[in-house]
């Protein structure tokens, strides 16, 4: 009896303390949030997704959130400077929360790895640096890698030319041009701690192999500072795009992505993949790409992209260090913009029927000819730019004992592109000016003379017909041709331009690092190996009315005794396989680089560091000059009365050039950390470079090769920095003034006795630049923030000469081109105000932002003939997150259509109206509504996106 009342007494007992542990547990949320290294984050905002109830940690990093009901919940946790994480919990709680938070892109205390040589926080890296993490890109609807760039402050990023051919740059180091042709010439785009490639030159670039997709985990920009010495031939900036690896527990991610581009009209198809996970004890994997196929804000007639990537890695981790095998095959075709006719050069708007998203270029064409070298190839307007690129790579980590630790990051690709488009080179040419019938080989060769009746038709009927009656001078008699208002009596002169350039290239770079005390001293070196074998030239050229949506045409001629001549082909083509021949580059760049670099940490706030770096370029190679063979019976189908094959492209000339070029740079800064939330830095820096391959590929004549004086350019970089965390908002505030002495300007002309192209020797001009970089995120509330990057900047010319080309029949070089002087002027393509603000509004499971961006107004070139007009552009971004693994997001990208002009075309025919340096005030005076042609911004695009995490 006692025993069995023991027993009711006991389970009374330990019912009482159960039910009163379970009540205890119910009701409450409790946790504690600390980042990645596991410092508790003081003040961190905690909310329940389902009743907006709230809380914030403790000094001790600890919540509680009260009064809560039973049942699963879904908390937001966040803190300025780190990435919002959501969580799932359920009440009661059997183990109290431990939650570890993200740095975002604009903390000051992230560790980064570019342009420092060895990890540290922004807050004590004397650098000018800003990252952007996957969550800001997947936030975005990037139409190229490198607009990714638009979110640092003091980067110049011209992607109106669409995903491939950018510009990009830093404070002023330019080159001045904009056209896409030398976009990279002083930043090194770089994948993985590498570049994308050392070889940069005339339409072959980093952004032809390098793609932003969901394997992307983060961007780190470096601005000038360590660059010159850290980055291979990059003394403007280092923009490392780093690859997501596996972790410890298997993931993924799938993107759908849908999309209207061209103001709505044209469509846009895409879709991501991204997995990774263990795959053995140590060892991760990570795999991704895309595929995506879009009819771009121009629509031709043909797709303007289509085509994908697969990227993956393989990271194993042992004790001492870690093997990363990386892999990537990218087989991408892309049309880049095309100029919107304009007759203005204030506003440059689009003339009468055109708009920002008419096409200028003819239907498609396939066109087979003989290529020398490469035998017959089949022009493939539809192809577009095709790009390919396989890569390995190896990236070793070790650590060796006593301190040291090594690095090395190596790898092999081979890339190429093959390139079937006008380039942007559509132009107007005239039926009643002796020099068209040159061209067109009606004259050509000179002994050649029909004079008669010429009739243009399209569709097999006559829209023009003009009259000679000597074959020396032209009257259009009738005219039925539209676009007679741009340009009178002109067709669309389009050359059908073929680029092929292969490279293999392989690269290495490797570090040693030790630190003794407080003292971190590093050695390393690179070196660069690369082959080039480039074929360019055009396959003919096409004639097309003047309209959007060019029709073809076709022109006959017939003599007084009645014998009719074909001057086109059936597809409207003349100078078929042979319009101004063809030039052949078989060259090596070599490159070797060692550099030192000493940081010294003088006391807990004051740090020194300074690095120098050798570096030793050689370029070697033969050019085979353009040729041309003129046939006087008959030509390649041996009939006299077709003109449009009377010449053909032969091996021209071969012209040889060996050039070595060796030179130091180097770079020093002090850092000042006036608290645990503020610094201050001042950095010097003398970096140098080697012109690339761009003036070795222009050699063309013997004059060229023996005056080839190749010139180490010089940047001189100051700058001040100052980087502070203050209660809920973070910013950088950084002078600078840069100094680019020595750019190489190249150009090419058209002889006028011979038809063939030729490049004068280059020029050597000067550039400076000061100004001011505003980086800040601001956070309002739990719900609002506000980021921002602005740039104010001025740039002049303090040394500047062009070539103009001057019209003479007897010249064969360029004797009689004249030199004029623009020093002094306004630096081309540098605007005095970039301005990106996105204010984000965040609640629960939604977010919403608005970007602004403005474009200062900018002179269009050295000569200072007329301004680009500044504009801004509004891009709006929101995301619904249907459950924990189910994302709905929405862009549009330009919302109010506007109409922001980049770049631009000049007058005249090709070659001559893409040496935008001839053109001056007084020509425009001349002629004010010259026909020329304006690159502007994509226009509205609409997308929408399924992300599918898990």
């Amino acid at each position: 009896m006692k025993t069995t009342q023991f027993i009711r007494i006991l389970i009374l007992i330990v019912g009482f303390s159960f039910s009163a542990t379970t009540l205890a547990q119910e009701g409450k949320i409790q946790g504690k949030v600390t980042d990645s290294k596991g410092l508790v984050l003081i003040g961190s905002s905690i909310v329940v997704v389902e009743n907006n109830k709230s809380s914030n940690t403790d000094a001790n990093g600890e919540f509680a959130i009260n009064n809560v009901a039973n049942g699963s919940y879904q908390i937001a946790v966040s803190y300025i400077g780190f990435i919002t994480r959501k969580v799932t919990v359920k009440v009661p709680q059997s183990n109290i929360l431990n939650i570890a938070l993200q740095e975002d892109q604009a903390a000051l205390d992230e560790v980064v790895v570019t342009g420092v040589f060895d990890k540290r926080s922004a807050l004590n890296s004397s650098i000018a640096i800003s990252t952007v993490n996957a969550v800001q890109i997947q936030k975005m609807a990037p139409t190229s890698a490198a607009e990714l760039l638009k979110n640092v402050p003091g980067i110049f990023v011209n992607n109106s030319l669409g995903e491939i051919r950018n510009t990009v740059y830093s404070r002023g180091v330019t080159t001045g041009n904009n056209d896409g042709r030398w976009g990279y010439d002083y930043v090194s785009m770089q994948e993985d701690g590498l570049p994308v490639t050392n070889a940069i030159f005339a339409n072959f670039g980093p952004d032809m192999f390098l793609r932003a997709d969901a394997t992307l985990d983060k961007l780190e920009a470096v601005r000038g500072g360590t660059a010159s010495i850290t980055g291979a031939n990059a003394p403007g900036g280092v923009f490392n795009y780093i690859s997501k690896t596996g972790g410890e527990k298997f993931a993924g991610e799938i993107r759908t992505k849908l999309g209207l581009e061209g103001n709505g009209k044209n469509p846009y198809y895409r879709a991501d993949f991204n997995l990774g996970g263990p795959l053995a004890k140590n060892l991760t994997y990570n795999v991704g790409g895309f595929y995506r196929k879009s009819d771009g804000s121009q629509y031709p007639g043909y797709a303007s992209n289509f085509g994908g990537q697969l990227k993956g890695n393989l990271v194993y981790k042992y004790e001492t260090g870690s093997l990363k095998l990386l892999v990537k095959s990218l087989n991408d075709h892309n049309l880049t913009a095309e100029g919107i006719p304009t007759n203005s050069y204030t506003d440059m708007k689009p003339s009468v029927g055109f708009s920002n998203t008419s096409s200028v270029l003819p239907p498609a064409i396939s066109l087979t000819t003989y290529v020398p070298t490469r035998g017959d190839v089949t022009y493939k307007s539809k192809d577009l730019w095709h790009s390919k690129d396989n890569s390995v790579g190896l990236n070793w980590e070790q650590k060796l004992g006593n301190g040291w630790k090594f690095t090395n990051n190596a790898r092999l690709s081979s890339m190429s592109v093959e390139a079937f488009t006008p380039l942007s080179t559509v132009s107007p040419i005239a039926m009643d000016n002796i020099v068209t019938y040159f061209v067109l080989g009606a004259l050509h060769p000179p002994t050649q003379v029909i004079p008669g009746t010429y009739t243009v038709s399209q569709g097999g009927q006559p829209i023009m017909t003009i009259k000679s009656f000597s074959g020396f001078d032209y009257t259009v008699t009738s005219n039925t041709a539209p676009g007679s208002a741009l340009s009178p009596n002109s067709l669309f002169f389009t050359p059908l331009i073929y680029n092929y350039s292969k490279v293999n290239e392989f690269r290495d770079q490797f570090n040693f690092n030790k630190k003794i005390e407080n003292h971190t001293f590093n050695i390393g070196g690179f070196f660069d190996n690369s082959s080039l074998y480039r074929v360019s030239g055009s396959m003919g050229v096409s004639l097309n009315t003047i309209q959007n949506h060019p029709q073809t045409v076709g022109i006959s001629v017939t003599n007084p005794g009645n014998v009719t001549y074909q001057v086109t082909n059936p597809n409207g083509i003349v100078n078929v396989g042979a319009d101004q021949g063809y030039t052949i580059i078989n060259s090596k760049q070599n490159q070797k680089a060692i550099y030192f670099a000493h940081t010294w940490e003088i006391n807990d706030k004051l740090t020194f560091d300074w690095g120098a770096r050798y570096e030793n370029v050689r370029i070697h190679g033969t050019n085979n000059a353009p040729s041309l063979v003129v046939s006087n019976t008959g030509g390649i189908d041996g009939n006299p009365l077709t003109l449009f094959d009377n010449t053909s492209s032969a091996l021209g000339s071969p012209f040889s050039y060996d050039k070595t070029l060796g030179y130091l740079s180097y770079s020093g800064a002090l850092n000042y950390k006036v608290s645990d939330q503020t610094a201050l830095y001042f950095r010097y820096s003398n970096g140098k470079k080697a012109p690339g391959y761009n003036i070795y590929n222009d050699v063309s004549t013997e004059f060229g090769a023996s005056s080839l004086d190749p010139q180490v350019q010089i940047i001189q970089q100051y700058e001040v920095g100052y980087k502070s965390k203050i209660e809920n908002a973070i910013f950088t505030i950084t002078p600078f003034y840069s100094l680019l002495s020595d750019i190489p300007n190249s150009v090419t002309f058209t002889n006028d006795a011979t038809g063939l192209l030729y490049n004068p020797p280059a020029l050597y001009n000067n550039i400076r630049t000061f100004g001011i970089e505003l980086e800040s995120s601001v956070k309002l509330s739990n719900n609002f923030n506000i980021r921002g990057v602005i740039t104010a900047q001025d740039a002049k010319a303090t040394k500047y000469n062009a070539w103009i080309h001057q019209t003479d029949n007897s010249h064969t070089t360029a004797g009689t081109d004249i030199m004029i002087d623009n020093s002094g002027n306004k630096a081309a393509n540098v605007p005095n105000l970039m301005v990106n603000i996105t204010p984000e509004y965040t609640s629960n499971s939604f977010y919403a932002n608005v970007t602004w961006s403005y474009m200062g107004a900018r002179q269009a070139n050295f000569a200072n003939a007329f301004e680009l007009p500044a504009f801004s552009q509004f891009n709006l971004a929101m995301g619904y997150d249907i459950s924990a693994k189910l994302r709905v997001s929405a862009n549009v990208n330009n919302v109010l259509n506007s109409y922001g002009v980049m770049g631009w075309v000049g007058p005249g025919s090709f070659p001559f109206n893409l040496n935008l340096e001839g053109l001056t005030k007084a020509d425009i005076a001349a002629n004010p509504t010259a026909f020329h042609q304006a690159i502007a911004i994509p226009a509205r695009a609409y997308f929408l996106t399924l992300a599918y995490k898990f």
